[in-house]
């Protein structure tokens, strides 16, 4: 497992539907929260087929193209929502929907069920594109919260490392959490993550971790986490 420094802030943001911060983003540091028992929010009709979208030879859809078309980001958000059991077809669908932009974003909060009856490939999709998005750090902060309560281990660990890429330190505190999931990939990424959103605060839960976790993996993150928050404060993405 591999631990980039590199530094994917966006400089420019634009805005998404407003939508409510959980809880858990300023709640004090406390166990884990269960996954929830009610769906994350009501679940919206998805958008209906549109223009075919253009494909390479090898059954690919082109990035670059698609989101060219004049009504490309449907067409792909419908391709997103259907493809769940064709992997390449959809991680090239979700390329092509961080190529979009914005209206991407705006799609996706409008049209993509998230709770815990929808397909696992597009949850942890869903995880994937908000570190990578257009969008402003407290949606994406507010999305990945709800994404690192999934009753998938993956995809928890896909939402804290995506939290990392946001860097705001206003997810210092579900982050911390997560270092007491039993899953080694969550407990590395969540620890990355804290030291890529410049969380001094957890410098001591951090050193213990380097010390006390039995799995290397973890005591490595930590320790990368540590020498993260050694240096200058991380960029962070304008929200």
């Amino acid at each position: 497992m591999e631990y980039e420094q590199t530094d994917t802030a966006r400089s420019t943001a634009r805005p998404v539907p407003p939508r409510p911060r959980p809880a858990e983003a300023s709640a004090p540091a406390g166990p884990l929260r269960e996954p929830p028992q009610e769906p994350l929010r009501e679940p919206q009709p998805g958008p209906p087929a549109t223009t075919p979208l253009p494909r390479r030879p090898d059954g690919t859809v082109h990035l670059d193209a698609a989101p060219a078309l004049a009504d490309g980001v449907p067409a792909l958000v419908d391709v997103f929502l259907r493809s769940a059991d064709d992997r390449r077809l959809h991680h090239s669908a979700t390329r092509a929907l961080l190529a979009a932009g914005p209206p991407a974003v705006e799609a996706l909060a409008a049209h993509v069920p998230w709770d815990r009856g929808t397909a696992l490939r597009i949850r942890q999709s869903l995880a994937w594109f908000h570190g990578r998005a257009d969008c402003e750090s407290a949606y994406a902060v507010a999305v990945l919260t709800e994404l690192l309560s999934d009753p998938d281990s993956r995809t928890r660990a896909e939402a804290a490392r995506s939290l990392g890429l946001v860097g705001d330190p206003v997810a210092a505190p579900v982050l911390l959490r997560a270092l007491a999931h039993p899953d080694r990939d969550v407990r590395a990424r969540a620890a990355h993550a804290l030291g890529r959103c410049g969380a001094r605060a957890a410098r001591e839960r951090l050193e213990e971790l380097t010390r006390d976790d039995c799995d290397p993996e973890v005591r490595r993150a930590a320790a990368l986490a540590l020498r993260l928050l050694a240096q200058e404060p991380p960029g962070r993405r304008s929200s």
